[in-house]
Formats: C-alpha cells, sequence, structure tokens
C-alpha cells in the first residue's frame, strides 16, 4: 500500500516538521505489524513517502455547488512520482535532494539513484538511512509467511 502525503511549504526546513513526522508514522506502522495477531490484515501494512520542496498554489477551487481543497504545483507531482518510486525501491521514506538540503537535524540520506519523473531534467532521489532497513525484513518475513500459508493450504 502506497501513501501519497503533501506537506505545504510552511517552514524553511523539512527536519523536525516532515522527517520527524514521517519517521513517527513509519515507527508507529511497524509497531502495528508487529503487534497484530498472526494472520492478520494488519501484518501488510505498509506505506511510502515521497517528499518533494517548492511553492505550491492551495485553496479550495470551484463553486458554490461543488468545491474542493487542493494543492497545486510541481512539488506535487513530484512528491506523488517519488511516492511511487518507494515500492519499486523497497524504501519507505524517499525525497529529492532539495529536502535533504533542507533538513538540518541529525539525519543521514544515501542516494537512490536518478530518474527521470517528467520534469525538465532528471530528478536525484535521496533515501532516509535506517527507517527502510527493518520495513525490507518485515515485509519480507510477511511474504514468506503469507507464500507458505498459500502452498500448505488445501487445493479444491
Amino acid at each position: 500500500v502506497g501513501v501519497e502525503s503533501q506537506f505545504c511549504e510552511l517552514f524553511e526546513r523539512a527536519d523536525h516538521v516532515v522527517l520527524g513526522g514521517v519517521v513517527d508514522i513509519e515507527r508507529e506502522l511497524e509497531r502495528i505489524r508487529a503487534e497484530a495477531p498472526e494472520g492478520s490484515v494488519l501484518q501488510l501494512l505498509f506505506s511510502g513517502y515521497g517528499l518533494a520542496l517548492g511553492s505550491v498554489i492551495e485553496g479550495t477551487v470551484g463553486s458554490s455547488i461543488k468545491a474542493d481543497y487542493t494543492i497545486i504545483g510541481e512539488p506535487v507531482n513530484t512528491a506523488a512520482r517519488v511516492e511511487a518510486l518507494t515500492r519499486t525501491l523497497g524504501a519507505p521514506i524517499l525525497m529529492t535532494n532539495d529536502v535533504c538540503t533542507s533538513a538540518r537535524g541529525h539525519w543521514t540520506f544515501a542516494d537512490a539513484g536518478v530518474f527521470d519523473l517528467g520534469g525538465e531534467e532528471p530528478t536525484s532521489v535521496r533515501m532516509l538511512i535506517g527507517a527502510d532497513a527493518a520495513r525490507r525484513d518485515m515485509r519480507a518475513t510477511v511474504m514468506r509467511r503469507l507464500a507458505l500459508r498459500a502452498s500448505s493450504a488445501p487445493s479444491g
């Protein structure tokens, strides 16, 4: 399951607000999976976060009959495309270099690669170190359990 999250650029620094929040969510999901009963659908609860930084337009669009709240702009599109990479790369938290540059906390990043995300130039994507290893191990364990359960199920 991929969850796309967008955060408005309310702060010039992405460290405590955005990265800290995403890491807290990821840790809570790990706890839920670990405490879920054997065979529970909660063991399959995974999420992905794509982060990009930049100016956006936000507000309500529409008429008095139908109105929607929306956020539009290139960073929104980039964040959605980076989030899609979380499934391909198996890393729950990915971001553009701008987010890494803005982060001033004690975060460790690694290059995830350079990707054509539909912008004018290829985008360098980075991953947050430490947040993905536990997720990858947990997901592999769950998938092995499901494969064993499926192979031992009576054929009908």
